[in-house]
């Protein structure tokens, strides 16, 4: 997996823990995202200290709901671990356990019309359109 990959993987993983992070508390629908995540959170807060990925994190925690935010933790994770090569090898297996952790929803639609939709990940877009 390239830097810039395991660092799309790891905001995918990271980003919806971010609002749960800015309250200081997970709720009960937040805790299967928070038992995932927060291997691949505190691993980030404690590798990143002093770097501009450290600040990227910040902001992302301080303004959970920005992509922007996002985006720019992204570009500076990959900085991050394109400088600290053995580092990536330490996230890696984080990451792929919080996906498996994550796993798929459940959707059940009982009727006629019905559309369903299902995405996971950041910046995701779902257009539905009937003819």
């Amino acid at each position: 997996m390239s830097f810039e990959h395991l660092a799309a993987a790891a905001i995918a993983v990271v980003g919806p823990y971010l609002p749960l992070v800015a309250k200081g508390a997970a709720t009960e629908a937040g805790k299967q995202i928070v038992a995932a995540a927060r291997p691949v959170y505190d691993w980030l807060r404690a590798q990143v200290v002093d770097t501009p990925a450290a600040a990227a994190l910040d902001n992302a925690v301080a303004n959970p709901e920005s992509a922007d935010r996002q985006t720019v933790l992204k570009v500076a994770l990959e900085d991050f671990l394109a400088a600290n090569p053995t580092l990536a090898d330490e996230l890696r297996p984080l990451v792929a356990h919080a996906g498996q952790t994550i796993g798929a929803g459940n959707q059940t639609a009982i009727g006629d019309n019905n559309v369903l939709a299902q995405t996971a990940g950041i910046g995701n877009k779902v257009s539905v359109s009937r003819g």
